[in-house]
């Protein structure tokens, strides 16, 4: 629900993680276990408003049907994007929560 960021957040992680454990590498799946708690902050941080989240729910859209195609040059290029704008809307949301604290 894209009004709802706490369910977003957990919906993201929850992605995240099928795809993780659906791959079948176990160093993956392993790694993102251990790093969850830092990328919930991080989903957290980077969805400012409902607009981040609408994105990251269109790109998690785009791997789902390259994955469900069995298309892996789609995977590589929609996850690729993802990581590229995830990373963006990250750094917004530091910089506008920098902002906050400094103003």
């Amino acid at each position: 629900n894209l009004n709802d960021p706490a369910a977003f957040v957990e919906a993201d992680a929850a992605f995240h993680r099928e795809i993780a454990e659906s791959s079948g590498n176990q160093v993956l799946a392993e790694l993102l276990q251990s790093l969850r708690s830092l990328l919930r902050i991080w989903v957290d941080r980077a969805l400012t408003d409902e607009g981040h989240a609408a994105a990251a729910l269109n790109e998690h859209q785009e791997i789902f049907n390259a994955l469900e195609n069995r298309d892996q040059a789609g995977v590589t290029a929609a996850m690729h994007s993802h990581m590229g704008t995830a990373a963006r809307r990250l750094l917004a949301g530091y910089d506008a929560e920098r902002n906050e604290t400094q103003g």
